[in-house]
């Protein structure tokens, strides 16, 4: 069993013989091995502990299968999660599968089946470890460009990334704040040791506090075990709270005091706890009117604003628009297989007007819409959504009415402009009935549909 010897393994299942057994089993095939019989154990050891697979029953008796595997998906994205199950349900199956399981299997099991299933799924570990890198390259797409916003920010990372400096991120959504923070800890002294992130507003208060602190055993219901909080998870390296405006004042009182006083307390806990954090905060809000309306309070936003970054919106940065695109088709060229494309002066003009509330994150959607959906080697307006080109369409119409020639103007593309918008308003006056349309425009119906085919229009 090559592909698995050394293969750290964790086993959560309540019926101990059968964990004995397994545990037995795999120990002799070379494997590192674990195992715990409760759910909240699991997520505990998950959280200390680098583990390849994890193998879970669906039936624990603390906390759902299905739920410890999201969790788990939540914390280790990366850790191969094996779904054991006492029931062969087809339906359990999929939702496992669906849910980021690599594997379902039901008992009674044969231990070689288990042995094949871990060495498959160490195969997909390595395939993943090696394109890690492509995917650090990859996640700094939404920082590239020329512009001086862009090569501001990027100036900023590289002089504040070797220190401890608190950093505040501050832009739209979709404009690469996680990025910067990944950035930011990359090139960091503390890159060898833990990037904790976690989005404040995807957790409720009570939640958020014993997921940041940690907790004692006993200190609620269901506190079978002590719990490392994210602080003391991230000690040595970074924690990224992304949102940090969402978070009550309660717990915003803590924050302050840990990063003033550098220590934190567990939920029913008494001793203070020494934590070591390079602490990184985001928000999409303008955190000004968040103190001015009471929400937030001040004296945390001065001991988060050591350091500030703001990202700038794509409509601001428009120059960066024909790279991104460029980067964006190769990307799906090579995910969806399909023809190399460029993109026609009309989309490009399109884009280029397009106020893009989504910034580089729809960008990007397009893109890929347009590399699936569209036809021969060229995208063209057919092929991006109704939103960009009516806009478009919209703005040209008004351009099309009023030529001061200040600028030279490009006459075939403001009578192929013209040409579209008039067709436009013919399929739609005629319900989408070409030969109406066509009798509309006083043209033939072969040559409309000749035209509808050059313009991409459907």
């Amino acid at each position: 069993m090559d592909d698995a010897k050394l293969a750290k393994i964790l086993i959560v299942d309540n019926d101990k013989d059968f964990c004995n057994v397994l545990e037995n089993t795999l120990t002799l095939e070379g494997c590192n091995v674990d195992s715990v019989f409760y759910g909240e154990d699991a997520l505990h050891y998950i959280q200390e502990r680098y583990y390849d697979v994890v193998l879970v029953d669906i039936n624990l008796p603390d906390l759902n299968g299905m739920r410890l595997l999201k969790r788990i998906k939540e914390i280790k994205e990366g850790v191969q999660v094996i779904m054991i199950s006492n029931t062969d349900s087809a339906s359990f199956a999929v939702e496992a599968l669906k849910a980021g399981a690599f594997d379902y299997i039901t008992k009674p099991i044969m231990f070689d089946e288990v042995i094949l299933s871990i060495k498959k799924a160490m195969k997909q570990q390595r395939r993943r470890g090696s394109s890690e890198k492509a995917t650090a390259e990859e996640s700094v797409t939404l920082l590239l460009g020329s512009s001086p916003q862009v090569v501001q920010v990027r100036e900023m990372i590289d002089k504040v990334a070797p220190t401890d400096s608190t950093v505040l991120i501050v832009g739209e959504s979709g404009t690469g704040k996680e990025v910067i923070a990944q950035e930011l800890f990359a090139k960091s002294t503390r890159a060898d040791r833990p990037f904790v992130k976690i989005s404040c507003a995807a957790l409720p208060e009570t939640l958020l506090e014993s997921e940041l602190f940690g907790y004692e055993k006993g200190a609620f219901t269901g506190a079978h075990q002590a719990k490392k909080g994210l602080f003391e998870v991230a000690h040595g390296g970074t924690l990224f709270l992304d949102e940090v405006t969402e978070v009550s004042f309660g717990i915003q009182a803590k924050l302050l005091r840990a990063l003033q006083e550098k220590e934190i307390k567990r939920l029913g806990g008494t001793k203070d706890i020494p934590v070591d954090v390079r602490f990184v905060a985001a928000s999409n809000k303008d955190m000004h009117s968040e103190i001015e309306s009471g929400r937030f309070r001040q004296d945390l936003y001065y001991r988060l604003n050591v350091i500030k970054i703001e990202t700038t919106a794509l409509r601001e940065r428009q120059e960066d628009i024909p790279t991104l695109a460029e980067h964006f088709i190769k990307k799906y060229q090579s995910k969806t297989h399909a023809d190399a494309k460029t993109i026609s002066k009309e989309v490009m003009d399109a884009f280029i007007r397009y106020d893009w509330p989504g910034n580089v994150r729809e960008l990007e959607n397009v893109i890929e819409r347009a590399m699936v959906l569209g036809m021969g080697n060229m995208i063209i307006l057919g092929d991006i959504p109704d939103r960009i080109r009516d806009c478009y369409r919209e703005r040209q119409s008004g351009i099309s009415k009023n030529y001061d020639f200040d600028h030279d103007v490009d006459l075939d593309l403001e009578v192929a402009n013209l040409e579209q918008e008039l067709i436009r308003r013919a399929l739609d006056k005629a319900g989408g009935i070409v030969s109406k349309a066509a009798k509309c425009l006083k043209i033939k119906r072969t040559t409309l549909i000749a035209k509808m085919k050059k313009y991409g229009i459907r």
